[in-house]
């Protein structure tokens, strides 16, 4: 009578374990990084911000870098060096790094004017702001010929 029931209690067991060890063979691998890739260096002098990017010594592939720059209504920017040093502004409004930054290498300098407008009451330049975002993936491609990652050019 043991054998009857210890027999198809097994056969459950090892079941059951094969379809769970399927699932999660199934997942996908997502790999973390417990340092950042890359850290964005700003400094600002005469109402100019000069932005760049930098790769970590550690990161082990090129990366993708772009800066996306956000202001209040009231005011409007200019970016100073575009085509000269590398950067290249898109319709979608952010300002890529034509070339992949390799480990420990840095973007030059973008240069961003904040202009103020002058049509409207002054107090609001006071209150005039400029926010800049970097993102920076794994450039797409193969050595020497990388390229933007295609969801970032629509």
């Amino acid at each position: 009578m043991k054998k009857k029931i210890l027999i198809p209690l097994v056969i459950l067991i090892l079941l059951v374990s094969i379809i769970v060890g399927a699932t999660f063979a199934l997942e996908p691998y997502v790999p973390t990084y417990s340092i950042p890739l890359a850290t964005m260096s700003e400094r600002e002098v005469n109402n100019i911000k000069y932005v760049k990017i930098i790769s970590d010594s550690e990161c082990q592939f090129p990366l993708s870098a772009r800066v996306k720059v956000y202001i209040n209504d009231y005011n409007s920017i200019s970016y100073l060096n575009l085509s000269n040093d590398g950067w290249v502004l898109r319709s979608d409004g952010y300002v890529y790094y034509v070339n992949p930054i390799t480990e420990g290498e840095s973007t030059t300098e973008l240069q961003i004017q904040l202009n103020h407008l002058t049509n409207h009451n002054s107090d609001i330049d006071d209150n005039a702001n400029m926010t800049v975002i970097f993102e920076y993936v794994k450039a797409s491609g193969t050595s020497g010929n990388y390229t933007y990652p295609s969801y970032w050019l629509h």
